[in-house]
This record gives structure tokens, sequence and C-alpha cells, in this order.
């Protein structure tokens, strides 16, 4: 009696493992109909990408250019490399729309929320040194030959020159 409910019971639980077996089939089935499914949108959202890249790096070039005429060279460099995120970091929200249609930029904004309020005053000092050196380099209080002083050390403003790397003196914390 015993034997035969011991056979009983791993018939069912054959059965169980049959039917777990048969619902992994359809979920990975399922997965790689939606995978096949999505592959055209990947390919359009890189394609997408690449031609905002491109795009990027010639509205960067042709900053460099009309304003390496206009303005300080690293005012023209700032105001390209500002151009070429500020095209690439859309060309990414727009192929990120493109692959995942149910996620918009506003949605993905918003869906920063307080993270994003974390990451400001992470990057805050970044961006104020940023805007410091913009501000710096538009106003250009500084002239070659100019002495600064800061606190006991004085600098004299010099040139650098691009065949010698810059360093700086290092100093042991003890």
């Amino acid at each position: 009696m015993q034997d035969a409910q011991d056979s009983g019971q791993a018939a069912q639980s054959a059965q169980a493992v049959d039917a777990d077996i048969s619902n992994i089939w359809e979920t990975l089935d399922g997965m790689i109909d939606g995978f096949f499914a999505v592959v055209p949108l990947i390919a359009i959202a890189l394609v997408v990408f690449v031609i905002f890249w491109i795009a990027a790096r010639l509205v960067q070039t042709l900053i460099e250019r009309i304003a390496g005429r206009n303005v300080d060279s690293g005012l023209a460099t700032v105001l390209a490399r500002l151009g070429y995120w500020v095209l690439l970091i859309i060309g990414l929200m727009v192929a990120l729309t493109i692959m995942i249609p149910s996620m918009t930029p506003a949605g993905l904004i918003s869906g920063l929320g307080i993270g994003g309020v974390a990451i400001g005053f992470a990057f805050q000092d970044i961006f104020q040194n940023l805007l410091a050196g913009i501000l710096i380099l538009l106003r250009q209080p500084f002239k070659v030959g100019d002495e600064i002083t800061s606190g006991e050390s004085p600098a004299r403003w010099r040139p650098s020159r691009p065949a010698q790397p810059l360093s700086a003196p290092m100093m042991a914390f003890g």
C-alpha cells in the first residue's frame, strides 16, 4: 500500500515537473520571439544614433571654425564640445525612444525624480567650475606676463607650450 502511494506521488511530481518545463519553454519561446520583434527597432535606433553622432561631430567642427575666428580658441573649444555633447545626448534620447517606444524623454527626465536632485548636488561643484572657466575665457582678465598672487604664492601667467607636458609639484601627505 505504501509503495502504491509513493508511486502515485512520484507520478504527480513528474507531471508537475513536465508542466513546469513546458512553462519554461513557452516563456523562452516568447522571449525569443519578443527579441526578434525588437531587433529592427534596435537597428533603426543604432542608425539614428550614428546619424546624430556624425551631426554632432560636424557641428563641433563648424563651431570651432566659426567661433575660432571671432573669439579665443579656448572659448571656441568649450563651445564646440558643449554643442557636441548636447547633440549627442539628444541623439541618445531619440534612439532610446525608438528602441523602447513606451519610454519618452519626458518620462526619462521625470523618472529621475529624487535621483536627479542627488545628481544635481553631486555635480554642483563641477558645473560651478565649468561656468567659472567659461566666464574667465569670455572676460579674459589675465594677459601673458600678468602676475597673479593668491595667498602667499605668486604665479606668472605665461603661454603654454604644447611640446612640454604640464606638470605640477607632488606633495606627500603623512
